[in-house]
């Protein structure tokens, strides 16, 4: 997910160095790919609850989430609960990720008991 820069190597064997970086970028991605997943299982599974956006922008690497009320009248203003973006080439993109898929498993929790409560 980016261009491979290469510093130079403390050995002089370039392709070791890069073979190197390859692998660790593509356990990134392999992340990365996992967790897009979880939430977007996330939103699959609690649409009886909260409507849960998943947006992703290829030619940005741009990855966005937006959450509003299961009651949500889209025909008018409406407003959305929380929102976040991720790049996901960015170097935090894991954190940001894992940080993202916590709080929707709270928010969607929140929104089980009301709905237990009300019902």
């Amino acid at each position: 997910m980016g261009v491979l820069f290469l510093r130079e190597p403390k050995t002089k064997c370039i392709a070791t160095a890069a073979l190197n970086n390859t692998k660790k970028h593509v356990v990134d991605e392999q992340a990365i790919c996992g967790m897009v997943s979880a939430i977007m299982n996330l939103a699959l599974l609690s649409v009886d609850v909260l409507h849960i956006d998943v947006n992703y922008a290829a030619n940005l690497k741009d990855f966005q989430v937006k959450v509003f009320d299961k009651n949500t009248d889209y025909m008018g203003p409406y407003r959305q609960k929380f929102g976040r973006a991720v790049y996901l080439d960015s170097n935090i993109a894991c954190d940001q990720l894992k940080a993202l898929e916590d709080k929707l498993i709270e928010l969607i929790a929140e929104a089980r008991d009301v709905a237990e409560v009300t019902a």
